[in-house]
């Protein structure tokens, strides 16, 4: 007999949201509950943040790279 246990950790808060807002937000994603789409919310920004901050990375890592050798190595 396997006994599993799960841990999650969860934060309580309290958040002072408009109402108008969460009720629009809830109508346009068809999330059921307001915790449900605060997390979602939550993960949606966290992504577009981590984009961003990669964007901003173009050019300004080196790398050395040689395109022909690249083009090469793919036909092969």
């Amino acid at each position: 007999m396997y006994i599993l246990y799960v841990l999650e950790i969860c934060m309580r808060t309290t958040l002072i949201i408009p109402d108008n807002l969460m009720k629009d937000l809830m109508l346009e994603t068809g999330e059921k509950s307001k915790t449900a789409l605060v997390c979602r919310s939550l993960e949606e920004m966290l992504q577009r943040v981590r984009r961003e901050n990669l964007k901003r990375l173009r050019g300004k890592l080196p790398l050395d790279l040689d395109l022909e050798a690249l083009r090469k190595k793919d036909l092969i």
